[in-house]
């Protein structure tokens, strides 16, 4: 229910990335960004000293994003760090597919 207002993509993603730069008994906190990926991500992910999660989307299927590899990536993180969000993004092929909850 809550709006979040910025001037560009660029300073919304650092915001909310911002938001959730809490340690949790001085663990590092994370982020879980897909691959093939924006540089912001990572750019902002090491500005934050935060850690890059890194999830693969699925090539070979029309770049789907495979529940299987998120848990993978999650379970491999929580030894390094604490995830604290996740980003998915929309595929910009026209042929792209629409994400879907599990």
């Amino acid at each position: 229910d809550d709006i979040f207002i910025g001037t560009g993509a660029s300073s919304c993603i650092k915001n909310i990335m911002k938001l959730c730069l809490t340690m949790d008994n001085d663990v590092k906190p994370g982020f879980m960004i897909p691959i093939p990926q924006y540089p912001l991500y990572s750019a902002c992910t090491a500005e934050f000293n935060a850690e890059l999660i890194s999830y693969y989307m699925d090539e070979n299927n029309n770049w789907t994003l495979d529940p299987d590899e998120l848990e993978r990536a999650y379970n491999e993180a929580r030894s390094r760090c604490v995830p604290k969000a996740i980003c998915v993004i929309k595929s910009r092929k026209s042929h792209g597919p629409e994400h879907s909850p599990g």
